[in-house]
C-alpha cells in the first residue's frame, strides 16, 4: 500500500468522524433550543431527537473506524 492510499483512507475516516461530531452537536443543540423556546416543553420529543442524533453519530463514527481498518 502506498503512502498516498494510506492518506486517502485517513482522510475518509477523518471526514466521516467530522460528520458524526457535527450531527451529534446539531441534534443536541436543536433539541435543547427547542425546549428553551417553548411555553410547555415537549421533553419526549426533545429526548427522541437527541437519542436519534446520538445513534446516527455513533453509526457514522463506526464507519469512520471501519475505514481505518483498511490500513495495514
Amino acid at each position: 500500500m502506498t503512502e498516498r492510499e494510506r492518506e486517502k483512507i485517513k482522510l475518509t475516516a477523518n471526514y466521516r468522524n467530522g460528520i458524526a461530531i457535527a450531527f451529534l452537536a446539531i441534534g443536541g443543540l436543536t433539541a435543547g433550543l427547542r425546549l428553551i423556546n417553548q411555553q410547555t416543553p415537549d421533553w419526549v420529543s426533545a429526548l427522541a431527537i437527541t437519542a436519534f442524533a446520538i445513534i446516527i453519530s455513533l453509526l457514522l463514527h463506526y464507519f469512520a473506524r471501519a475505514a481505518l481498518n483498511d490500513l495495514p
